[in-house]
């Protein structure tokens, strides 16, 4: 609601007094130059609260989703993988499973292993493309428009790369660390009955989902904060939003490596079931 009065309100000044925050015409905007800037100040009175306000809607957004993230990480953790005599009742069903437990555990740690390795090598790659595009990118961006927007560009880039990596250690841990428990709650309650596996394992897609949500909205919006004190005039902002772009582009990069690289044993796995 705010940013909507602000918009009506810069509207009417701008039918008012004639000018535009995008003049598209660079030459018959210089001679009303001082005057548009003179507006544009008297305008970012009225900006700014509204800015204020939507960033911190944003980052009480992002401790939310980490908060309930954390959360349902916790839950998860109480259920144990190869629960001891103190965390079973006498009657429950994982006094049967004794053994099969320990067989899980082991799974678990041969999962984890493999995980971490295949984890290492993805990365290794996913960093060396990292660097080595934004070179590229920094060049490109350089010769199409001036030094200091391609580097905000590829940092943007970067930034966007790493946190997607971050994203995807955090799902592969949660992932790892919530399948064995999966099997563990399924076990621990009669087969007709699946509710304790089901609730186990739509938290751990819970904490992943608002995990990522979290980290990447609150790195954009940090790094949003961090652009528009350099681009404070309004009418840059055009540029400073090509310039974020660049995180996207650096997210998508290593998500396109983690479906395609984790694709490949999964497609190796259904050809060896076909076999």
């Amino acid at each position: 609601l705010a940013a909507n009065r602000v918009v009506r309100l810069l509207k009417r000044r701008r039918e008012r007094d004639g000018w535009s925050l995008r003049a598209v015409d660079s030459v018959h905007r210089k001679p009303h130059r001082q005057q548009q800037r003179a507006v544009v100040r008297s305008d970012k009175a009225l900006i700014e609260p509204a800015n204020m306000g939507v960033d911190l809607f944003i980052f009480a957004c992002v401790g939310a989703g980490a908060v309930f993230a954390v959360l349902n990480f916790y839950a998860i953790q109480q259920t144990k993988v190869n629960p001891g005599p103190g965390y079973v009742s006498a009657n429950s069903p994982l006094n049967a499973v004794t053994a099969e437990l320990k067989k899980v555990e082991a799974i678990q740690a041969t999962i984890k292993q493999g995980a971490n390795a295949f984890l290492r090598a993805e990365y290794t790659i996913c960093v060396q493309f990292l660097l080595s595009f934004s070179v590229l990118l920094l060049v490109l961006t350089t010769m199409g428009s001036d030094f200091t927007t391609g580097a905000f560009t590829t940092v943007a880039f970067l930034v966007g790369g790493f946190t997607s990596i971050a994203s995807g250690l955090c799902g592969m841990i949660v992932a790892v660390d919530a399948n064995a428990r999966v099997t563990v709650a399924a076990a621990s309650e009669p087969p007709s009955r699946l509710g304790a596996a089901f609730t186990v394992a739509f938290r751990a897609g819970a904490v992943m989902g608002f995990a990522l949500c979290a980290m990447g909205l609150g790195v954009l919006l940090v790094l949003l904060l961090i652009y528009r004190s350099h681009y404070a005039d309004p009418e840059d902002w055009d540029v400073m939003f090509d310039c974020v772009a660049g995180f996207g582009l650096g997210g998508s990069s290593v998500a396109m490596f983690g479906r395609v690289g984790g694709g490949i044993y999964t497609k190796a796995a259904d050809v060896g079931a076909d076999l």
